[in-house]
């Protein structure tokens, strides 16, 4: 799958996440939406200026285990593998 279509997928993905009992009722599912999204960002701004991510960044790529813990037994559990795949263009093409 290519940069646009994980993130355009993962978009998709987490709106209807976002509509969900557990994402209104859970703080914790807020912080975990933000981080993609910051991570996803992050990709995007540095596809679209030819750019690296900065050092001080890269943490933002470095939840794997919480992201698909998290969706691990959702109906959006395609979040996690999404954003797995996300780390990985972003540690080959952008670190």
């Amino acid at each position: 799958m290519k940069l646009h279509e994980i993130i355009e997928e993962l978009r998709k993905e987490l709106n209807l996440y976002k509509q969900t009992e557990t994402f209104v009722a859970s703080n914790y599912s807020k912080d975990i939406v933000a981080a993609i999204e910051i991570a996803m960002l992050l990709v995007e701004f540095a596809d679209r200026n030819k750019s690296k991510i900065r050092k001080e960044d890269k943490f933002w790529f470095k939840g794997a285990y919480q992201v698909t813990r998290e969706f691990e037994e959702k109906e959006c559990r395609n979040i996690g593998v999404l954003y797995v795949d996300l780390v990985k263009i972003a540690e080959t093409n952008y670190f």
